[in-house]
């Protein structure tokens, strides 16, 4: 109970990483200029050794790095200070989790449900229509999310407050087509897509409509991870073992190649990049520098 009460004391005072910009360029279909990788301004600051978690999905809050161990079927919290798990949590095969607004939002592969967690237990939320191995969600409020309906290859989006819901993925045209979506982000109005299977982001809107797609030639080869901070999208591939950064209207900035190693998904927070490795089970944290 008193670890219980502890988080609940600590998610309280997390803060919503998805502060984004409206995006003046609706419409886009940009591919990234092939450019050598550097990491010419970003600096590896840290690296957590995980012996027996193998990080998956990564999201913050204050001093604290939360992984989904899909494997291991669990979830931990990690104390960057003393480098302790305080928290060990049971939940059937987790994919790429998030922390919004002191929730925590789990995705269950294995149950077929969306979770909240706020301290005193996972909630399933409600969604309105049955999905099939769910891998990652994003969200605002427990009425304002999006779920990656993975088997489906598709994305389910609702806004209670506005009466909208849609559906992602099952319209005709390619450029609406999802080939196993891995992961999703809200930025304001628009819904980033990790488009896993056709490598590229794909963009739609809350009016439904499909807004434009972010390719990176032959650099990517199955893209998982994605955050962003602000106006810079960051967007990582763990086959490829690369992060790859673009402005949130898709033009290309820069890449991060060493200092990783199978990233399957990363999460800008205060300042730094924390970038979970899945290979050498491994939590990368770099900043940014002049």
């Amino acid at each position: 109970m008193r670890v219980l009460l502890l988080v609940t004391i600590i998610l309280i005072h997390a803060a919503c990483n998805n502060t984004g910009s409206n995006s003046e360029e609706k419409n886009l279909d940009h591919e990234a200029t092939a450019m050598p990788p550097t990491n010419s301004n970003w600096q590896l600051v840290k690296r957590f050794t995980f012996e027996d978690c193998t990080p998956y999905g990564i999201s913050n809050f204050d001093r604290n790095i939360v992984v989904s161990d899909t494997r291991g079927n669990r979830i931990v919290f990690f104390d960057t200070l003393d480098h302790s798990i305080f928290l060990d949590l049971e939940r059937a095969r987790p994919g790429f989790i998030k922390i919004r607004r002191s929730t925590l939002l789990t995705p269950s592969m294995k149950m077929d449900s969306i979770y909240a967690f706020k301290g005193k237990g996972f909630m399933a939320l409600e969604n309105f229509a049955p999905m099939n191995h769910p891998t990652g969600v994003d969200g605002y409020r427990i009425d304002h999310w999006a779920f990656v309906d993975n088997g489906n290859n598709r994305v389910l989006f609702q806004n209670a407050l506005k009466g909208i819901q849609h559906i992602f993925g099952k319209a005709k045209g390619s450029d609406f087509r999802l080939s196993d979506p891995q992961n999703v982000l809200i930025i304001d109005d628009l819904i980033y897509v990790v488009d896993s299977g056709n490598r590229r982001i794909q963009i739609f809107g809350e009016d439904g409509q499909f807004h434009g797609s972010i390719n990176n030639g032959d650099n990517w080869i199955y893209p998982t991870g994605i955050s962003n901070e602000v106006d810079t999208l960051y967007v990582s591939d763990a086959e490829a073992n690369r992060i790859d950064l673009f402005t949130i209207q898709g033009k290309y900035l820069e890449s991060i190649t060493t200092g990783i190693d199978g990233p399957t998904d990363l999460n800008y927070y205060q300042g730094k990049l924390f970038v979970a490795n899945n290979n050498d089970k491994t939590i990368s944290i770099f900043k940014e520098v002049d």
